[in-house]
């Protein structure tokens, strides 16, 4: 691509095995705040919203609502639920650890 140049972004997809329906029906099912959340935005894309539409909706950036999308398409709604945090890796290994202790 030539230096000043800009790529053309293609429209974001959504997996057809789902319905706004089947969204709805999972966050009004849902404890999880954060979850619930997450299902019912992407049920208003179903409903023909678009991403940047959802963002001003939810008051959260595009990116966050993009990446709902393709967590969504690569996991289904269980990609949506929120995941605890790896942390920082340890400096010593586990018989490092072992022979400090």
């Amino acid at each position: 691509m030539a230096k000043g140049a800009f790529a053309i972004a293609q429209p974001l997809r959504i997996r057809t095995d789902y319905s706004a329906t089947d969204l709805w029906r999972l966050a009004r099912q849902s404890r999880d705040a954060d979850w619930s959340r997450r299902l019912l935005a992407l049920s208003i894309i179903y409903d023909g919203s678009s991403c940047s539409q959802v963002a001003s909706f939810d008051v959260v950036g595009l990116q966050i609502v993009c990446d709902w999308v393709k967590r969504f398409n690569s996991h289904g709604s269980k990609g949506l639920k929120t995941g605890k945090a790896t942390g920082r890796q340890p400096l010593l290994n586990d018989d490092q650890q072992r022979a400090l202790a």
